[in-house]
């Protein structure tokens, strides 16, 4: 996923060099409570198909935009929620203005079939290049003097494009990159919102021993696993038996005990709430976080497995030993230091007129009230029921970072080089 930013989206054709139309203004408008997510307000317009078009509304009382609306598949714009109208000169009641703005992406990874198991190989000038042909990658893979392999794999997010280049950016000890501690790097995307975390795991298997990883292989592998990355990594070792051919794994950001912002609607609402007021480390990821907004609250099979309550932890956190060490980096956003009240009084007001109250007063308990890296409660990252009677109990680490940059914040650089 590469580095995103906000264009303003022409909607009316314009001449020569005049502004963009992007604003649509609604006057005297009344029952303005009858708009929800449930009954929209259905607007059509000349977009193509892979545009990725961001509806904003500005709150009159705290100056912050937010989301008033997604993009459905059919060239249609659905407003879920209004602003409270703002003054206007053409109007005696004010008037309620809708922002359009296209995501765009600066940069954007080769399309590829899912799931898919890569060697990865960086750059001089940090670009990954992947080699996808299993054969070639056995082959690769063969030598004894190939011993240590270094695989990612990533979240609900984003792909392993930006995770990988932290195999040269985090530095060890002796002030080397971690790849030059490694033999081989490996890469594993997989289908991210419609795929069960049991299956992705299986997938993962059966994706590694296409490759020669397997039971008695004679290889040391390390897997490095961001978020919900790390729970289809738990699955495939504690419940596959994966800890036959995995030798250690490094869990960032890992629900182990799930999040309250297991359903995709209220994850966009707060990402995007933040990502576009100026949490400038949210910045990148826009794109992809309002891609979840496009795909809607029914398709995300595995967002809904991340729920603390109703999820798959009740199988996954059943004790099993999995015999090999673990290590968690848990993020704080408030060991960074950010005020952000304002964003956090808006987000209130928006679940409260989306009809989630009672939503927002537990992510406001489990996740704002505490220690939390903006999608999990840090405290969720770090525990796994059982795990200290383990064999190995797990290693943690605690860094000033949020959720989406575990692999270029540099605190969380420094743990991860410091492991190897």
């Amino acid at each position: 996923m590469g580095n995103a930013s906000l264009q303003p989206f022409n909607w009316l054709t314009t001449r020569g060099e005049a502004a963009p139309l992007n604003v649509l203004e609604l006057y005297d408008f009344t029952n303005r409570e009858v708009i929800s997510p449930e009954q929209p307000l259905l607007i059509d317009f000349p977009f193509s198909p892979d545009t990725n078009l961001l509806a904003l509304a500005i709150d009159p009382a705290t100056g912050l935009y937010f989301s008033a609306g997604s993009q459905l598949d059919n060239g249609t714009v659905a407003i879920h929620t209004l602003p409270d109208e703002s003054i206007s000169q053409r109007s005696l009641f004010g008037s309620i203005k809708i922002f359009f703005y296209k995501v765009v992406l600066s940069k954007v990874g080769i399309a590829y079939t899912y799931p898919r198991l890569a060697l990865a190989t960086l750059s001089n000038d940090l670009e990954v290049i992947y080699e996808t042909d299993p054969k070639k990658i056995q082959k690769a893979l063969q030598p004894d003097t190939v011993k240590h392999i270094l695989l990612f794999t990533h979240g609900i997010i984003g792909d392993t494009l930006e995770m990988t280049k932290a195999a040269r950016l985090a530095l060890t000890a002796d002030g080397s990159p971690i790849e030059t501690k490694v033999d081989a790097i490996l890469t594993f995307d997989y289908e991210n919102l419609n795929t069960r975390i049991q299956d992705n795991a299986r997938l993962l298997k059966e994706r590694l021993a296409d490759v020669g990883i397997k039971a008695q292989d004679g290889k040391q592998v390390t897997i490095i696993a961001h978020s919900m990355g790390g729970l289809i990594t738990r699955w495939m070792i504690e419940k596959l038996k994966g800890d036959a051919f995995i030798d250690r794994l490094i869990l960032c950001g890992t629900p182990n005990e799930g999040t309250p912002l297991a359903d995709v609607r209220d994850a966009v609402e707060v990402l995007l709430t933040f990502a576009v007021n100026g949490a400038s480390f949210l910045k990148p990821w826009l794109f992809g976080i309002n891609l979840l907004g496009k795909l809607g609250a029914d398709v995300s099979v595995s967002f809904k497995q991340m729920d603390m309550v109703t999820g798959i932890y009740e199988e996954l956190n059943d004790k099993t030993d999995p015999q090999i060490p673990y290590t968690i980096i848990a993020g704080d956003i408030r060991q960074i230091g950010l005020n952000l009240t304002p964003e956090m009084t808006l987000i209130q007001k928006l679940f409260t007129r989306l009809g989630r109250a009672a939503t927002y007063d537990l992510l406001d308990k489990l996740v704002f009230k505490a220690s939390n890296d903006i999608a999990v409660g840090t405290e969720s990252i770090l525990s796994i029921p059982g795990s200290e009677n383990w064999t190995k109990s797990p290693v943690t680490f605690t860094v000033a970072c949020d959720h989406l940059n575990y692999f270029i914040n540099p605190e969380s650089l420094r743990v991860l080089g410091r492991l190897f």
